[in-house]
Formats: C-alpha cells, structure tokens, sequence
C-alpha cells in the first residue's frame, strides 16, 4: 500500500528443493509455530496450485491452532471476484482461548 511500510521478513531454503510446493507448505507452518504473530504471504505459480494451498494450510493449521492461534488461508489472483480479493483486509483471527496465541492470515498468491 503506498505510504504505509512494515517489517518484512523472507524466509527462503539456502539450496533447492525436490518439491517446491512441499517446502512452501513446511515454511509456512514452521512460521506459524515458530514466529511472533504477523501475516505470511507465499508465492505459487498458478490458481490451481494456490487453492491447494489454502485447503492444505487450513487442514494443517487446525491441527495446531490450540498451540499456535488459528491460521486463516486466504487465496489471492486476477480471477478471484472481487468480494473474495478484499477478505485479504480483514483482521486476522483473535485467539481461540483466552491468553492464548492470536490468530494469523496467510495469502497465497
């Protein structure tokens, strides 16, 4: 967004993967256990591949929401409608339990 900066941090392997999308899939819940509460984008090649994402990071991340906070996959590309582009900006989900972890928004685009 213009005029607004935040802290980015990029996670990358230091070699190439076998499996691209199986790496993805390990960073991005090794993020979500690991890092101190924030949104995570990831980048995919192609619509097909970014809503097997989501339906993966949601079956995974309710498997640990108790221990990390919830994790919303939120899918992002030019053929979305609009309605389902804007859930991007929607706040992140709160925690599950009181005192415990926040929730996260995760875009794969």
């Amino acid at each position: 967004m213009p005029g607004r900066l935040f802290p980015v941090e990029i996670f990358y392997p230091p070699e190439p993967e076998r499996d691209y999308m199986e790496a993805a899939m390990r960073t991005v819940m090794q993020v979500h256990l690991c890092e101190k509460p924030g949104d995570i984008l990831l980048f995919l090649t192609g619509e097909e591949e970014i809503e097997e994402a989501c339906k993966r990071i949601q079956r995974e991340g309710a498997a640990v929401a108790e221990q990390a906070g919830e994790v919303l996959a939120l899918p992002l590309y030019s053929s979305l409608p609009p309605a389902m582009q804007n859930r991007i900006f929607e706040p992140a989900p709160g925690p599950k339990r009181p005192g415990g972890p926040p929730g996260r928004k995760e875009f794969d685009v």
